[in-house]
């Protein structure tokens, strides 16, 4: 149900409160994750709390142990200490990256821990991004993994940078910058990233694509009432963009492979479903069409689909999907789609998770 009403445009309230209700539920179960994890490392024979995830308390008991927590005189070590020692390195600055940080200071832990992402600001939710972002119905405070001030406050090291390679073997992480920083344990949560549609004219003024901040502030700049944009692809990132921009008052055209929106991930009869709330609601659906090219001169002007209709535009934004953003290993380390993990998260190389 929350699936179609986001996609169709409809109410998006009860969605976003879903949204934020998962988020708590997925936070408060981390947080008994590690809080069984650190249970168990101080008494081994006691039975985990409900709630505790293998992963989660692998990774906590592990960073905890190396930490160097001094439990009998009931002190950490002094910030001196925790300056000059291997930090935890967490790769990915998404929700994912900020809870782990955030979990970390919640549950104890007084190691350096070290933040790298290559998009500026802090950890936020990308979901408001497709929806009420982009129809400017509110900001993104309200999806901060912790407010701003968080990170210094606690300790947690921001650095906004590229890794170009992670060395298992030396436990060494090097950054675009040309910094090394030599870690005690990284975890890599860099998620995926969007893939490109290598097409002529793709790299045209008004072509975008949607992940960032930035990236959907420059659609919301072209959103204007009675423009036209082209959607690419019709998954979930395209059905929201279509509906929000629908809602915006911009003409939209939605080019996509298949049959109906979302037929390959909710099946035919839901696929279609969405697609009549599309078309009602004004959106122009080109089934079974595939877009070869994109023209204009100075900027995007028309997009042009396999079988030679041209369909003139304003702005286009591409939705096709993402894959594995994994940085380069430099030793063997196993890759499958991604970085293989066992049950406990942990990757075939010792302390890289």
């Amino acid at each position: 149900g929350a699936t179609t009403t986001v996609c169709c445009g409809i109410s998006c309230a009860s969605v976003l409160r879903k949204s934020r209700t998962g988020a708590a539920r997925f936070r408060a179960h981390a947080v008994r994750s590690v809080r069984s994890a650190i249970r168990a490392e101080a008494d081994p024979s006691a039975p985990p709390l409900p709630g505790g995830s293998a992963p989660a308390r692998a990774f906590i008991a592990a960073a905890q142990r190396k930490a160097g927590r001094d439990r009998c005189a009931g002190r950490m070590r002094s910030m001196s200490a925790r300056e000059s020692a291997k930090p935890i390195v967490i790769v990915g600055g998404g929700v994912t990256g900020g809870n782990a940080a955030a979990t970390l200071r919640d549950e104890g832990f007084q190691g350096r821990v070290v933040l790298i992402s290559g998009e500026p600001g802090i950890p936020f939710g990308r979901p408001p991004l497709s929806k009420t972002y982009l129809r400017s119905e509110e900001d993104l405070e309200g999806w901060y993994v912790r407010p701003g001030d968080w990170y210094e406050e606690h300790d947690v090291e921001r650095l906004e940078s590229s890794v170009e390679t992670v060395d298992a073997a030396t436990h060494n992480v090097l950054l675009d910058s040309g910094q090394e920083i030599e870690y005690r344990k990284v975890l890599i949560a860099t998620g995926g990233r969007n893939r490109r549609l290598d097409v002529p004219g793709a790299d045209l003024p008004g072509v975008h694509q949607l992940r960032t901040e930035a990236e959907c502030d420059a659609i919301k700049h072209e959103a204007v009432a009675n423009r036209r944009a082209v959607v690419v692809g019709m998954g979930f990132i395209g059905c929201e963009v279509a509906a929000s921009l629908t809602q915006l008052g911009v003409r939209v055209t939605a080019t996509f492979p298949g049959g109906a929106p979302l037929e390959r991930v909710l099946g035919k009869e839901v696929g279609e479903l969405i697609g009549a709330f599309h078309r009602a609601n004004g959106v122009d659906l080109l089934a079974g069409s595939q877009i070869t090219a994109f023209e204009g001169t100075e900027r995007v002007e028309a997009a042009v689909t396999a079988d030679g209709v041209r369909v003139p535009c304003d702005l286009a934004v591409v939705g096709i999907g993402i894959e594995p953003d994994v940085p380069t290993f430099t030793s063997t380390i196993s890759l499958e789609n991604g970085v293989l993990v066992d049950e406990l998260c942990r990757a075939s190389a010792p302390d890289v998770y």
